[in-house]
């Protein structure tokens, strides 16, 4: 069982993430809560038919650069805990805020609209639907 009170901050490292992570830590301050970041990436593999062993070096160099940037995330917020992994996005975040039994999930939206959101679907949305736990959203506007 986790101990405190557990916010789940899903970072993409886009130019918004710091803006996300500085929001998500005034809410942990008032709340007296703790910052768990995860950032899930797609893992390269098979696509089309063709997978080569490539796939696999390139996904370790990328996991390397993410977890690079998850450190320096989280010693810009002391306290925080941060963690990369690969899979699918809203899976991944769902399930790390199951484990830890967060408290609340603070979200950024990149704001996809029409035919990208009906293509590549909308992480935030998922984990709206199926979050074992109240989601905040921060919108690309903040």
């Amino acid at each position: 069982m986790a101990e405190g009170f557990q916010i789940v901050v899903p970072v993409d490292f886009a130019p918004h993430t710091q803006k996300l992570a500085d929001y998500a830590a005034m809410v942990a301050e008032k709340f007296g809560g703790s910052l768990r970041f995860i950032h899930v990436c797609r893992p390269l593999g098979v696509y089309g038919g063709f997978a080569h062993h490539s796939f696999d070096v390139a996904t370790k160099e990328m996991l390397t650069y993410y977890e690079r940037k998850m450190s320096n995330l989280v010693d810009k917020h002391l306290g925080s805990i941060g963690k990369v992994v690969l899979g699918d996005a809203a899976d991944e975040i769902l399930s790390f805020a199951g484990d830890i039994e967060a408290e609340l999930i603070v979200i950024g939206s990149v704001g996809s609209k029409g035919l990208e959101k009906v293509v590549m679907g909308s992480v935030a949305e998922r984990v709206v639907r199926l979050s074992p736990c109240p989601t905040l959203i921060f919108g690309p506007q903040h």
